[in-house]
């Protein structure tokens, strides 16, 4: 049975995706990074421009989530290391950067990014028209 387009241009994309990743991934020091048999889970957050242009934007890995025994309320230890929370804290990073500059520079214009007003008189932020968030993860 013959692939349709659409399946041949997400297995592109996916593998497009993969390879922005792992070269990331690839780039970083040794220090922490599985040896030998060891294994991780590797999770990561990608943003595609409107031209489809796609850029790794925060990178995680982890399997590990302390003891009960361990857990603590007061923000001391980090209860959960697992790749996509580590990733989603280095994605909220990117987040709080971005919106830092488009506030400091008066619309900063290559911010993902747009300001508005909302309701009450506050900023609502939200990700521009045509931009898109991705999670990807996957064993190395």
């Amino acid at each position: 049975m013959e692939e349709s387009q659409l399946e041949l241009e997400e297995k592109q994309w996916g593998s497009i995706v993969a390879d922005k990743v792992f070269s990331l991934y690839k780039s970083l020091p040794k220090k922490g990074k599985p040896q030998g048999r060891e294994v991780t889970v590797l999770a990561a957050f990608l943003l595609s421009s409107p031209s489809q242009d796609t850029e790794v934007i925060a990178l995680g890995t982890g399997t590990k989530c302390i003891g009960r025994s361990k857990l603590t309320h007061i923000g001391n230890i980090v209860n959960d290391s697992h790749a996509e929370i580590i990733a989603r804290r280095a994605l909220l990073r990117f987040f709080y950067a971005e919106i830092q500059c488009l506030n400091d520079n008066n619309g900063f214009q290559n911010s993902v990014f747009e300001s508005e007003l909302d309701g009450s008189g506050g900023i609502k932020y939200k990700i521009q028209a045509g931009w898109k968030l991705h999670l990807w993860g996957c064993f190395t």
